[in-house]
């Protein structure tokens, strides 16, 4: 209780960056709190603790403070959009404080010795690259588009009329640059544009602030689960964080669904692994062994292949299908060019029979689902 707790700016309606009175009041009460900074952020740090202070919080661990240049930023172009996270790509944490602290002072010396001091106690947090790839899939994800676009105008356009009925979909676009996409649906952009004038919002409605809020709520779970933290969030996306989280419980439970039927249909009359295991059926060290064999591992690889939400039943059906129909082929392609080739020259005739032996049957009989099913699943012990 009270470990860790992770502290976004945004997170309070009366100030623009971090909220300095939850700040401190977690710093007395959780063993960590984290705080990621742009310059913007360590400038009003600085502004408020001043810098020894500050270098003190850090020293002690009582403020544990990730500077990190990366950003969430969404892009118009043409009529396309991207979102991503965005960086200036300075070469060493000197040359990135340096920077940040010209929002401070204007003077190099003065941001030399800032950040030859803070170098020492500070690393540069960087999101993994993957990042990138996960947040095009959200994006690329109907059903979550959709949704998050629904409780967004909820929580920001509630006047505006079939918010249950909209749907949004992004058709990705060819670039050289990044991934674009061309974001299409049923929204009626000029009564939104019309409400939004209305509530005194600046500019007009664009999907850019859908794909925004996407962004941020996905990297802040991100960390937030990195660090095994609570999370004080932006509260400009409050509905999408809570959208997020009914997602990861609603895409485990069918998950589990999905396993349940795939055991159901392939392994009915045999207790789960798990199941198993709990009635002593099987011990802790066959449990570890089944676990790293090859079926377990090659299995687990096949999984990660399948597209979210497919049936397992269902591609472990086309799988067997693939392989009948390979089986066929191979064995039709092996038949003929053995007899072409023993024609020609009875001596190549038995080295291409040698060889077809090896490669053949080893596209014949390669790695299949099924193994895991026969060797894993339906051993005897495992039997109701």
């Amino acid at each position: 209780m009270f470990e860790r707790i992770l502290i976004k700016s945004g997170s309070n309606d009366a100030e623009r960056f971090l909220s300095i009175a939850d700040l401190v009041d977690m710093m007395f009460y959780y063993g960590e709190v984290h705080v990621v900074v742009s310059q913007f952020e360590l400038n009003q740090l600085l502004s408020i603790f001043g810098e020894d202070v500050l270098y003190e919080l850090i020293t002690s661990k009582r403020l544990i403070i990730h500077p990190c240049d990366q950003h969430i930023g969404a892009s118009r172009q043409g009529g396309f959009d991207s979102v991503g996270l965005f960086r200036h790509n300075f070469q060493s944490i000197d040359e990135l404080l340096f920077n940040f602290h010209k929002e401070t002072s204007k003077d190099p010396k003065d941001n030399k010795r800032f950040a030859d001091r803070f170098s020492k106690v500070l690393v540069e947090y960087r999101y993994p690259q993957e990042i990138h790839q996960s947040l095009y899939r959200d994006v690329e994800n109907e059903e979550l588009l959709s949704r998050a676009t629904r409780v967004f105008l909820g929580q920001y356009y509630p006047s505006y009329q079939g918010i249950d009925d909209i749907y949004v979909k992004a058709v990705e676009a060819n670039s050289s640059f990044m991934t674009f996409y061309h974001l299409e649906g049923n929204l009626r952009i000029d009564e939104l544009n019309a409400i939004h004038h209305n509530l005194g919002y600046a500019g007009s409605f664009t999907y850019s602030t859908v794909l925004m809020a996407l962004g941020e709520t996905h990297i802040d779970c991100y960390l937030a689960s990195e660090l095994k933290a609570e999370l004080i969030a932006n509260r400009r996306w409050t509905e999408v964080y809570k959208l997020r989280m009914n997602e990861c419980i609603k895409q485990a439970e069918g998950s589990k669904e999905n396993i349940d039927h795939f055991h159901e249909m392939a392994a009915n009359d045999f207790l789960s692994p798990g199941q198993s295991f709990v009635e002593g059926l099987i011990t802790p060290q066959d449990v570890l062994k089944e676990l790293i064999s090859k079926d377990c591992v090659k299995f687990r690889e096949w999984l990660s292949k399948i597209p979210d939400g497919q049936p397992l039943t269902g591609e472990l059906y086309k799988d067997m299908q693939a392989q009948i129909s390979n089986k066929a082929w191979v064995k039709g392609a092996r038949s003929i060019s053995q007899v072409v080739t023993g024609l020609i020259n009875p001596v190549l005739g038995a080295l291409h029979t040698f060889l077809d032996g090896f490669v053949g049957d080893r596209i014949v009989n390669g790695w299949k689902p099924s193994m895991f099913v026969s060797s894993v699943l339906t051993q005897n012990r495992l039997k109701k």
